[in-house]
């Protein structure tokens, strides 16, 4: 006999599916609801189900526990309200809870999401023998595998499909679902500081578009040696695709290959990595990923292989992709191979599509009038493809007549910006380059051909290189002000050489663009060097650095502690205590300072109160 046991709140939305998909299988309906307020309730009654209440205390291992404690069968399926249990599964469920087992078994987890375009399909064990020591753990992302491991029982593959409805979402509610995830996941990891939750929050960090801590959150989870590979793989190919954004493409390189070397089938990280090596200019590695990213991507989609963390990509985006590589490298076999594969192919309402990419690709004349219906043709599916095939055909007229016409579709798309600003510029229409290209920069200040091409028509136009009339150019301060807190964002991730990097870049930027510097600022740039320096052993460069800034300010409480610091890393306890006491006369807040004077003074056998630079006053 089988037990459904359901956590919910407010999901008239998707319960009833839900309990429809399962209501000739499960024996027993436990549903514990944490307070709805819509008709949740009213619906769950109508599959008998047993309904009980339980006060919300943002942990939901704790809710899904309590949950287990009122169920009576011998197994225990569980779903989320916003899945259900696929009509192929039934048979399949049945047989396996047919006597009692010393087994439980992963489920596939398909996750639908038609709005944002992204597939997952992902396992976990969704169905195991009800079993008194048996409990979730973890306030968010709760997890049942680690009880059933430590209580000795086998997790096995099945064929179990679950289709999950939750991400298929607007990105408003994606946004709010992170946050809500967030902030239990913050505080779990205060409290453990687990290299799983750290994992967790960098993906939740992603999901709000918050690179920098996403990129903090992954360094610390890849700390941990023990991390699964498949964490491990999805952490690497993350940072490796934002040093690609950042045009860093050495770095994005070396960390694609890591995740690689983790997990060598995972599809996004493939087509991640045949990004990098194209944009390096490997068109060999490039085609090769981008086709066995293809083939792996396939094989999940039906089900022949299955993970607990992969991300699938959509087929035809893929396709395009494939063809893209194809067409850049003159891969002839790479070309057949995505050709044959494509799926528009085989849909006759879009043999349109196919006569397009013929005609762009071999120069074939285009009518005004077929443009229109061309135009229609392109989605964000094709447009990358597109863009490229636009490099063979000659006329830049049908080029920009084309790309005017769907200009409403991708205001915020950074290749097309760029296409339509190089035709323009080629067609001598510079004032409406210099707006086309100003939007390119504004959507994304990294996009150094939209960059360059606004400086050359600006030139053209009488203008600075730099003028944009839609962003309000920042004073040198603020930027510098800018680049100051991105480097102490590095230093706090403990990514001490980068933060170094931008620091001497900061540092010569001042030196060329700022008339007169405030002086505590250049004191707080010339400090977090030395603290670099420091945490990377490399005393004597941390010694000058403090040095340094106690030149400019000897009052500099910061620069006296920090070099207190290296005396300290020397054993040098004397010396250490003086620059301590400074560092506290200088600034009685300074409680980093005042904790470690007390140190030293223990170590010396002093009074830890003692303070010898009032024995002279």
């Amino acid at each position: 006999m089988i037990t459904l046991s359901m956590i919910v709140k407010n999901e008239e939305k998707y319960l009833e599916a839900c309990l429809k998909s399962v209501k000739d299988v499960v024996d027993e309906i436990i549903l514990v609801d944490t307070g709805s307020t819509d008709n949740t309730i009213e619906i769950a009654k109508k599959y008998s189900a047993k309904i009980f209440h339980f006060e919300w205390i943002n942990d939901f291992a704790a809710a899904r526990n309590f949950a287990l404690e009122q169920s009576t069968c011998d197994w225990i399926l569980y779903l989320d309200a916003d899945e259900c249990l696929s009509k192929e599964s039934i048979s399949e469920i049945i047989k396996l809870t047919k006597y009692p087992k010393r087994h439980a078994y992963y489920c596939i987890i398909n996750n639908i999401d038609e709005i944002n375009f992204h597939t997952m399909v992902m396992t976990y064990p969704r169905l195991f023998p009800n079993e008194k020591h048996v409990r979730f753990e973890g306030k968010i992302h709760e997890q049942i595998e680690p009880s059933l491991l430590k209580n000795n029982f086998k997790i096995k593959n099945s064929t179990l499909k679950i289709d999950h409805y939750g991400y298929n979402i607007s990105e408003e509610d994606l946004q709010k679902k992170a946050k809500r995830n967030l902030e239990i996941l913050l505080e779990e990891y205060a409290e453990s500081s687990s290299s799983y939750f750290a994992f967790q929050i960098g993906q939740s960090y992603g999901t709000l578009k918050e690179k920098e801590n996403a990129k903090k959150y992954f360094t610390y989870a890849l700390q941990d040696t023990k991390l699964a590979k498949e964490y491990k793989s999805i952490a690497y190919r993350y940072l490796a695709a934002n040093n690609m954004v950042h045009q860093n493409y050495p770095m994005a390189l070396e960390l694609i290959n890591k995740s690689l070397q983790c997990d060598n089938e995972q599809p996004m990280a493939l087509v991640v990595g045949s990004q990098i090596n194209m944009e390096l200019g490997d068109m060999d590695i490039a085609g090769k990923y981008c086709r066995k990213a293809f083939e792996e991507n396939r094989k999940y989609l039906k089900g022949e292989k299955t993970s607990n963390q992969n991300i699938l990509v959509d087929e035809l985006q893929l396709c395009n992709f494939g063809l893209k590589i194809a067409l850049l490298s003159k891969n002839k076999e790479l070309f057949n191979f995505f050709y044959k594969e494509y799926p528009l192919l085989y849909k006759t309402s879009n043999v349109g599509e196919v006569d397009l990419y013929n005609q762009l690709l071999n120069n074939q004349p285009i009518s005004y009038e077929k443009l229109a219906v061309y135009a229609g043709i392109v989605t964000s599916a094709n447009i990358e493809l597109i863009l490229t095939l636009f490099d063979y055909y000659k006329d830049p007229f049908v080029k920009l007549e084309m790309l005017q016409l769907i200009k409403e579709r991708f205001q915020e798309h950074a290749g097309f910006h760029n296409k339509l600003g190089l035709l323009l510029i080629e067609t001598e229409k510079y004032s409406e380059a210099k707006t086309v290209l100003e939007w390119g920069v504004k959507n994304d200040p990294q996009n150094q051909v939209a960059i360059n091409s606004l400086a050359k028509v600006n030139q053209l136009l009488g203008f600075s290189a730099n003028d944009n009339s839609l962003i309000q150019q920042k004073s040198a301060e603020e930027q510098v002000l800018d680049l100051y807190a991105q480097t102490y964002s590095l230093y706090e991730g403990k990514l001490f050489y980068e933060s170094l990097t931008v620091l001497s870049e900061l540092e010569k930027f001042i030196n060329v663009s700022v008339e007169e510097i405030n002086y505590d600022t250049m004191i707080s740039i010339i400090n977090l060097s030395g603290h670099n320096y420091l945490a990377l052993g490399e005393i004597d460069k941390a010694r000058e650095a403090f040095e340094r800034a106690l030149s400019l300010n000897p009052s500099s409480s910061s620069a006296c502690a920090g070099l207190g610091e290296t005396f300290l890393s020397q054993e040098k306890y004397s010396e250490a205590k003086t620059m301590f006491e400074w560092a506290v006369q200088n600034d009685e807040k300074n409680e980093l300072a005042l904790q470690k004077l007390i140190n030293i003074n223990k170590i010396l056998g002093l009074d830890e109160n003692d303070f010898s630079l009032n024995e002279g006053t």
